[in-house]
């Protein structure tokens, strides 16, 4: 996820973790583990168990995305190498690329990404990659050339999600910017209940979740400060284990947000950033400077 507040998010992991997921790549750990000769046993030791390895290989249940990656690692294979069937290669490099423009603010490269949105008919996966270079291109120049028409396949696409899997979840996460406010609020509101009532294989791999949540109250913010202020009164920090910290952070500030729209006392927000600095926690203290800042000019 690269939407503004996730910064702090490893983008491999955002952009793989859904992939890695899904049920088909058992199969394929499964292929490479009995190629090099290890056991069943050898492998799932200290990770998982003989059994649960065994129905994650067959398709038939899920492993949480850390053992996963512990898996992977005692077989050193890196996390893409395990997706790269799935996932053509052009697919991957345009990811790469996107991700890259973003870093180094390339708006012309991601303009041009942009402007295939003018094609007459673009599949699902282009049309995504399309939304993700926009969302990108918003956030870097504060000009949406997004079309209404594309706004309206991206809302229908969210609303026609019945049971939300993680990749659903991060391509709302890179695109929210682009949608409208009440859409925003509805589809978190889906995933919250998604969080709360879903049974989940997988409960130690909320963090893209609970990310996606924090970057759409903070959308929402400079958007609807109702509507946001709604949000994240239903997402409360209860939601997030405190195994989460830096999540939990992330909603406290964004309180220390709301309360300074209101007074504009920022004291409190001095005092997290200080913090954040003092304990150099660099990354987050940078996420959150920037998103304060953005706020002040915009109130």
């Amino acid at each position: 996820m690269i939407n503004l507040l996730s910064r702090l998010i490893n983008f491999d992991f955002c952009i793989l973790e859904p992939f890695i997921l899904k049920n088909k790549y058992g199969e394929k750990f499964r292929t490479i583990r009995q190629n090099r000769n290890k056991s069943l046993r050898m492998i799932s030791s200290n990770i998982t168990s003989k059994s649960s390895l065994d129905r994650w290989e067959q398709g038939q249940d899920n492993l949480s995305f850390n053992q996963v990656l512990l898996l992977l690692n005692k077989l050193n294979i890196r996390p893409d190498e395990l997706i790269e069937n799935g996932l053509s290669e052009e697919t991957i490099q345009t990811i790469r690329e996107i991700e890259t423009a973003y870093i180094n603010d390339d708006t012309a490269y991601l303009l041009k990404i942009c402007n295939k949105q003018d094609e007459q008919i673009l599949s699902e996966q282009d049309f995504l990659k399309v939304a993700l270079a926009c969302n990108c291109y918003l956030e870097l120049t504060g000009k949406n050339v997004f079309t209404k028409i594309n706004q309206r396949r991206l809302t229908n696409y969210f609303y026609k999600i019945e049971k939300w899997y993680y990749e659903d979840i991060m391509n709302f996460g890179n695109t929210a910017q682009l949608l409208d406010s009440s859409v925003i609020f509805r589809i978190s509101s889906n995933i919250i209940n998604y969080v709360k009532y879903a049974e989940l294989s997988d409960k130690d791999n909320y963090r893209i979740i609970f990310n996606t949540l924090l970057n759409a109250s903070y959308n929402l913010l400079k958007l609807d400060t109702n509507l946001a202020e709604k949000l994240i009164s239903r997402f409360n920090i209860d939601l997030i284990p405190q195994k989460y910290a830096f999540e939990r952070i992330r909603y406290n500030f964004m309180l220390m947000l709301f309360k300074y729209l209101k007074d504009h006392d920022d004291s409190q927000i001095k005092y997290e950033l200080n913090f954040l600095k003092m304990n150099k926690l660099d990354l987050l203290y940078d996420t959150l400077e920037y998103a304060f800042e953005q706020i002040k000019v915009e109130s």
